[in-house]
C-alpha cells in the first residue's frame, strides 16, 4: 500500500538497501522496484517521510536530487544530474555538427 500511495503521487520507481515484500503484487501493478532482498518482515511504521530533494545514500552510493536513475533487470546505475547536463550539450553538438556537414557530404 505504501508503494502504490507514494506512486500514485508521482514516484516512477524504488531503490531500497534493504527488503520489500508483496512482490507479486508490485508486478501486477507494474511498480518499478529494486533491493537488496525480499522480506517478509512487517513493521508498520517502517516508512516516514523525513524530507524532499536531499541526498539519499542507496549502496554506498550518493544519489543527488536531479541525478538520473537507469535501472533494468541487470541492476541500477545513477547517472550524476551533471553528466546527463554534459550529455545534453554534446548531443546537441553532434546534431549541429550532423546539420552543418549535409553541405559537404552532397546530401
Amino acid at each position: 500500500m505504501n508503494t502504490l500511495r507514494y506512486f500514485a503521487r508521482g514516484a516512477v520507481g524504488y531503490i531500497s538497501n534493504d527488503g520489500v515484500r508483496d512482490t507479486d503484487e508490485l508486478i501486477l501493478q507494474k511498480v518499478p522496484v529494486w533491493s537488496k532482498i525480499i522480506s517478509q518482515g512487517m513493521n508498520p511504521w517502517r516508512i516516514q517521510f523525513d524530507a524532499n530533494d536531499v541526498p539519499v545514500n542507496i549502496g554506498g552510493v550518493v544519489v543527488y536530487p536531479g541525478d538520473v536513475i537507469v535501472a533494468d533487470g541487470d541492476g541500477v546505475i545513477v547517472v550524476p544530474r551533471t553528466a546527463y547536463e554534459v550529455s545534453k550539450f554534446a548531443q546537441q553538438e553532434l546534431d549541429n555538427d550532423k546539420y552543418n556537414r549535409k553541405d559537404f557530404m552532397g546530401n
